[in-house]
C-alpha cells in the first residue's frame, strides 16, 4: 500500500474563523487567540513563531502541513497550532 500525503494544507486560509491555540504538552490550552475568517493563516502562525523567539523561547520540531511548532523555555515545553474549532468550547 502506498502513503499518500494529505491533501489538507492546515494554513491556507478558509472561510470559518480558526484559532492560534499554545497548549502544554499535556495538552491544556494555555492561551487561544481567534482568527477571523480568511485571515492569513500563514502569516499569522509566523508572526506568532516571532513573538515567541523574541520573548526568549526556542523553537523546535515544526510541521507547516500540521500547523504545528513545539517550542520550550527551559524544562517546560508547549505546543503552538492552528486549530479548526475553539479550543474552549471543545472537550480534550
Amino acid at each position: 500500500m502506498i502513503r499518500r500525503r494529505a491533501t489538507c494544507n492546515a494554513l491556507e486560509a478558509s472561510p470559518e474563523p480558526r484559532w492560534l491555540v499554545s497548549r502544554s504538552m499535556y495538552g491544556r490550552v494555555l492561551g487561544a487567540r481567534r482568527l477571523e475568517p480568511g485571515a492569513d493563516l500563514v502569516r499569522a502562525f509566523l508572526v506568532a513563531v516571532i513573538e515567541l523567539l523574541d520573548a526568549g523561547w526556542q523553537v523546535g520540531e515544526f510541521s507547516s502541513a500540521a500547523a504545528l511548532v513545539r517550542y520550550r523555555r527551559g524544562t517546560e515545553q508547549r505546543l503552538l497550532t492552528i486549530e479548526e474549532l475553539d479550543p474552549r468550547h471543545c472537550a480534550r
